[in-house]
């Protein structure tokens, strides 16, 4: 992380923690409200107050070993809708998603058997069946959970870029 954003982060979360100071006297208590709302890790932290004389609770800070879900929408012609959830191993930068967006049919499509993500539809194909899904920028989040995928974040990025502009292509 560049300097300067390490700086800028500091300054709005020390503005968090003071802004926070008349809803409980408890610092721990405090920090561990704004930490548990943000996707920051305990070694993101760490590097962000490294140096600064201030003293943080990181317990409930997201852990390194942080996952990344994935939640993409199956619709079909007739409007009907089954939600998808990948959950890959490892932490997406902002980067690297919109490298993944960048790589959708229209901004929005994409085929997830290429990409190596299961398919749920609704039973047999159907006439109202298609073979995109829709995901959005939105449909990205840091989690706890255990993958469901064995897939690092360097691998999803290549399977999106190799299938770009190829989604329908046997």
């Amino acid at each position: 992380m560049e300097q300067r954003a390490k700086d800028l982060l500091f300054e709005t979360l020390q503005l968090l923690r003071r802004v926070t100071e008349k809803a409980s006297s408890d610092w721990k208590d405090r920090d561990d409200w704004i930490f548990s709302e943000l996707s920051f890790t305990k070694s993101e932290l760490e590097e962000i107050y490294n140096g600064r004389g201030e003293q943080i609770y990181t317990g409930s800070a997201l852990d390194d070993s942080s996952n990344t879900k994935i939640e993409y929408l199956y619709r079909d012609a007739s409007n009907y809708k089954v939600w998808n959830i990948a959950i890959i191993q490892g932490r997406l930068t902002d980067e690297q998603i919109d490298e993944i967006m960048a790589c959708l049919q229209d901004g929005e499509y994409f085929v997830p058997s290429k990409v190596g993500l299961d398919e749920e539809r609704f039973g047999d194909w159907t006439e109202d069946d298609t073979e995109y899904f829709e995901l959005c920028r939105s449909g990205f989040s840091i989690t706890g959970q255990k993958s469901t995928v064995p897939m690092r974040p360097d691998e999803l990025v290549a399977k999106f870029q190799a299938a770009k502009g190829k989604w329908l292509d046997n």
